[in-house]
């Protein structure tokens, strides 16, 4: 259960680093 709680962590915070910095592509 821990790991689908952290997966979906991870998942909104690449998000929130996409939009953070778009440039960084």
């Amino acid at each position: 259960m821990q790991a689908a709680s952290q997966r979906e962590e991870t998942e909104w915070r690449v998000q929130s680093k996409r939009e953070l910095m778009p440039a960084y592509r």
